[in-house]
């Protein structure tokens, strides 16, 4: 039997890095931030880049792609303003991502209090070296297993026994929380603030847990 090529369209997550009007000195500071935050989702992390106008721009495209390189993003595409930036594009072989991630004018005339909120549902355990990612919320109704990382830009919920890397609110968000009964991670963190399992304040495996930030801490709420 002969194989076939098969060429499927699929709709894979895609984080989109948003720059504004920021200097390369800015940029990298906060990509560096949010590398410390969650230093195992910056590992060659697929992003596309949305460009602004070229006029407006206060870096190069090589160097952004460098400086992303440096923290630990791999950019595979661009978006927004592309016609600005095609010659270097081209050259630097990016795919070009027109009419699907510019999302200002469809979102301009939205009402400013709705807030659109992702969430990931994962069903089953999570094993050791494996990564779940959200850009909103997370839920994991299942075991975390040492080893396993679950990050997520809003609120994590766990129903089952965790034990490994737990990380919330990963895009600055210090709104976030994460709750679960029989909690003991290997590092729990909120909003770049954590603590290690040996760092815990008091013993959070058994009843219900919720973990938030209260004044830049992590403040444990547990009940039974």
């Amino acid at each position: 039997m002969t194989e076939k090529l098969t060429l499927k369209t699929s709709l894979l997550p895609l984080s989109t890095l948003e720059l504004g009007g920021l200097s390369l000195d800015q940029i990298s500071e906060q990509l560096a931030a949010k590398r410390a935050a969650a230093p195992v989702l910056f590992t060659r992390f697929p992003c596309i880049l949305s460009l602004p106008e070229r006029a407006s721009a206060r870096f190069s495209l090589p160097e952004i792609m460098e400086l992303c390189e440096q923290h630990g993003i791999l950019l595979i595409g661009a978006t927004g303003q592309v016609n600005d930036w095609r010659d270097d594009i081209q050259v630097l072989r990016l795919a070009e991502f027109t009419g699907t991630n510019d999302t200002s004018a469809s979102y301009s005339k939205q009402e400013p209090d709705v807030e659109e909120r992702a969430l990931v549902i994962h069903q089953g355990n999570v094993r050791s070296g494996q990564q779940l990612y959200s850009k909103g919320d997370l839920i994991v109704i299942g075991n975390i297993n040492p080893g396993a990382d679950v990050v997520a830009e809003r609120d994590i919920h766990v129903y089952g026994h965790a034990q490994g890397r737990m990380i919330a609110g990963v895009s600055d968000y210090e709104e976030a929380i994460i709750t679960g009964h029989h909690l003991a991670p290997e590092l729990i963190s909120i909003a770049g603030h954590y603590h290690t399992v040996d760092s815990l304040p008091h013993d959070i495996s058994n009843g219900f847990t919720i973990v938030q930030l209260n004044d830049h801490k992590l403040d444990y709420i547990s009940g039974h």
